[in-house]
């Protein structure tokens, strides 16, 4: 059986800055999401790969190697 990728379900795309401040306060892991339209691709130029296109959400994760921590 084929494994499909994880899908953002978008519980946090329409939460309230209380709601995000509790959850940042209680030390709840996060992540970048950038807004995607919720029909057809968002396509981007990318500087390696070229023209990209992104269907749904997407995670932005920078991992400074160096510091070894997660930006």
């Amino acid at each position: 059986m084929k494994q499909l990728p994880p899908v953002y379900t978008g519980k946090w795309a329409t939460a309230s800055d209380a709601e995000i401040e509790q959850e940042l306060e209680k030390g709840t892991p996060f992540t970048y999401r950038f807004r995607v339209p919720k029909e057809g691709s968002l396509k981007i130029n990318d500087l390696i790969r070229g023209e990209v296109s992104i269907i749904g959400f997407f995670v932005c994760l920078i991992i400074n190697l160096c510091l070894d921590t997660v930006i």
